[in-house]
């Protein structure tokens, strides 16, 4: 096996991390925007 300096294993994780958590975290983040601006349309839509 190649022993890999901890700082460089540390930083591959962290870089594969981020690339994996944060689509999923913008995702989620732009459906819960999107929900939460047709839900207020459609109520003050309703109030009218």
């Amino acid at each position: 096996m190649v022993s890999f300096p901890l700082s460089n294993v540390t930083y591959v994780t962290r870089c594969m991390l981020t690339g994996f958590i944060f689509p999923f975290f913008f995702h989620s983040a732009n459906l819960f925007c999107s929900n939460w601006l047709t839900t207020h349309t459609t109520l003050s839509r309703l109030k009218r």
